[in-house]
């Protein structure tokens, strides 16, 4: 169930950068906004909210290649949705979440680097 949500929450990302993301501060602002979004409904339904961010995180730097961001930023905003979904998280999953996310990107950017 967890890698569902995973690729789910990729998907969702990407469409949601495809259809508004004209440029890199629109990009920024949907990342987190659906980041944040995403989260919250994955917590109230007490999903897998480390999948999901694993999940946005890919989403965010794949679909934010033609607007311009850097990987980097894009996984940053990701975290930010997450601190706007702590509430909806508890803490200890928030934390949790920010980890899974920041593994995320670590392991994308060492395939950037090859």
């Amino acid at each position: 169930v967890g890698h569902a949500l995973d690729v789910t929450a990729r998907t969702t990302m990407i469409g949601e950068l495809r259809g508004g993301a004209a440029s890199e501060l629109n990009a920024l602002r949907i990342i987190r906004t659906a980041s944040r979004s995403f989260l919250e409904g994955v917590g109230e339904s007490h999903g897998d909210a480390q999948a999901a961010a694993r999940g946005l995180v890919a989403g965010a730097v794949d679909g934010t290649e033609d607007a311009g961001v850097d990987p980097g930023q894009a996984a940053t905003t990701v975290l930010q949705g997450v601190l706007d979904a702590a509430e909806s998280l508890g803490e200890e999953t928030a934390q949790e979440v920010c980890n899974a996310a920041g593994d995320e990107y670590a392991r994308i950017a060492r395939k950037l680097k090859r």
